[in-house]
């Protein structure tokens, strides 16, 4: 990513273009004297996208229980990636990430920091409601982007996407063309507007609401294991980066898969918080037995062995498993 965004040259693109299809080289104009990089993907957003739920999992999944200069290092490399797509909407949502990490080191000896911070995110929104004439959305999206024809251009965007909402809730436009000025062009860069504008406001607000649940199911996940929290903490974080970058961007293709594929990720950690693993302590099956921690796939049973006056007696007894219970936290992270 970097050698293209100082070259301009598509390293991806060359060398893949020789033994099958590639997609083509965006034309796009340099920012921040960089060349935005594109990398295998449709357009140069979408590395950036692609990078944003991946910058929270790397902190604390990837990254978990190593020392403060590993874990800079791996999530460097992934903000990194996603700023060389050069793009204001991958670039917000990173930067939320890194305020949320940040904030959590910061603050981690209060256990109430993410009510909070909650807490101040609402006094900010009515501040910027109150004081301004805008929503504070069309705000935030002016005020992130990186020039104002960008930031102009997705205030329009949110504004005659409700109009074309609000006229069509119930079916909406489906493929039908959208309502708006002349002089823009048809694409639709806000991933939570488009599905109410094209199949109606139901389908709109379930797309809009299932991040929501699943993350209000798993902070309310009752986890004791300080490694699974940790793990919930990553993907809360991701999922609310990419949440934030959907009101900037469209998904499609690899990025629409991906998100979808974090979303489902997260929900075997209801199962896994439930049921913890069981504890063995015989000693000669715990160095038998393999396998993740966390699977989907049931413990393989291992066969019992016969002690020296079983075998003489010809009666087996099994070994006996203790099952530890742990007491659940209430604590993210």
């Amino acid at each position: 990513g970097l050698y293209e965004s100082l070259t301009t040259h598509n390293l991806y693109m060359s060398l893949w273009d020789r033994v099958g299809t590639v997609p083509p080289d965006v034309p796009k104009d340099p920012r921040l004297g960089l060349d935005r990089f594109q990398g295998p993907f449709d357009h140069p957003i979408l590395p950036g996208v692609f990078a944003t739920p991946i910058l929270g999992l790397t902190c604390y999944v990837l990254a978990y229980q190593r020392g403060f200069v590993s874990t800079f290092m791996l999530t460097a490399v992934v903000f990194v990636t996603g700023f060389l797509c050069v793009s204001s909407g991958p670039l917000s949502a990173l930067m939320v990430q890194l305020g949320l990490i940040i904030w959590n080191k910061v603050m981690g000896g209060v256990k109430a920091r993410w009510w909070i911070l909650l807490a101040l995110t609402v006094v900010a929104y009515i501040v910027v409601d109150i004081l301004s004439n805008r929503t504070p959305i069309e705000v935030a999206i002016s005020r992130l982007a990186l020039n104002a024809r960008t930031g102009i251009g997705r205030v329009w965007i949110f504004e005659w996407g409700w109009v074309n909402i609000l006229e069509n809730p119930v079916f909406g436009l489906a493929q039908g063309d959208w309502k708006r000025y002349p002089f823009m062009t048809s694409s639709f860069d806000m991933f939570w507007l488009l599905y109410a504008m094209q199949w109606g406001l139901i389908a709109g607000l379930a797309q809009f609401a299932a991040p929501f649940f699943l993350m209000w199911s798993i902070i309310f996940t009752k986890m004791s294991d300080p490694r699974l929290a940790s793990y919930r903490l990553g993907w809360l974080i991701g999922l609310a980066g990419i949440i934030m970058a959907g009101w900037m961007v469209h998904f499609w293709n690899a990025p629409l898969v991906l998100y979808f594929f974090i979303l489902g990720a997260g929900a075997w950690m209801l199962e896994a918080a439930r049921t913890p693993p069981a504890e063995d302590v015989s000693q000669d099956e715990e160095h038998t037995s393999s396998g993740l921690r966390y699977s989907r796939f049931a413990a393989r049973a291992h066969p019992v062995r016969a002690s020296a006056s079983s075998a003489r007696t010809g009666i087996t007894r099994p070994r006996s498993r203790l099952h530890h219970s742990r007491s659940p936290g209430m604590e993210l992270g």
